[in-house]
């Protein structure tokens, strides 16, 4: 091949390269607020119940964004909040809120029957999902996402709580772990991120 040939071709492929890196910078950032996984953790099948007491399975986070918490009822502070932020973030949500599911995983078998989950979700928001199942099928899926949990006595009582990891997980639609947040969080930070991986119009804070 001549010299002459070779200086437009090699144009061209510095063209091309700086074009890639231009659009990989100039665009934002689709999850700008929360963690992300590199590569996302496809989740493993599961079975637990929702507060309606029907079978739940991994086929729940098809097609859908999901931001799910774990947490009990029974929660005298810090899990009340988290329904609080869900039931805000629900709100800014833009028209496609088909695209989008808020669930809250109750560890706490013994005491929170569906029933009472239901009872509790639904104070805050009608359409949060609340789930739970045995000790056993529990400690699974917790495991899914890196997070566990824990009974302790309360001191000078009957009662115990339950520790658990305060963290919010997004699960894509294709039903793999993509990313998640550690609160506190400024309120809007998560639907700021959702409305960008739906369709519709991004809300501005």
């Amino acid at each position: 091949m001549r010299k002459g040939v070779l200086l437009p071709l090699s144009a061209a492929f510095i063209l091309s390269v700086g074009a890639i890196i231009y659009l990989l910078i100039s665009q934002p950032a689709i999850i700008e607020n929360g963690q992300i996984l590199e590569p996302s953790r496809k989740l493993e099948d599961f079975q637990l119940i929702d507060f309606n007491e029907k079978k739940v399975t991994k086929d729940l986070f098809k097609g859908k964004w999901s931001v799910l918490t774990f947490g009990f009822t029974s929660c005298p502070d810090i899990c009340p909040t988290t329904l609080a932020f869900f039931k805000n973030e629900m709100s800014l949500i833009n028209e496609n809120r088909e695209f989008i599911q808020f669930i809250f995983v109750s560890i706490d078998p013994e005491r929170d029957t569906p029933e009472k989950i239901k009872s509790w979700v639904q104070y805050f928001d009608p359409s949060i999902i609340g789930l739970t199942g045995t000790t056993a099928e529990l400690k699974k899926f917790t495991r899914m996402f890196g997070a566990w949990f824990q009974t302790t006595k309360v001191d000078g009582s009957e009662e115990y709580t339950v520790n658990h990891p305060p963290y919010f997980y997004l699960v894509n639609p294709e039903g793999e772990w993509k990313a998640f947040y550690n609160p506190p969080l400024t309120y809007g930070r998560v639907a700021q991120d959702l409305n960008r991986l739906i369709p519709g119009e991004e809300i501005k804070l």
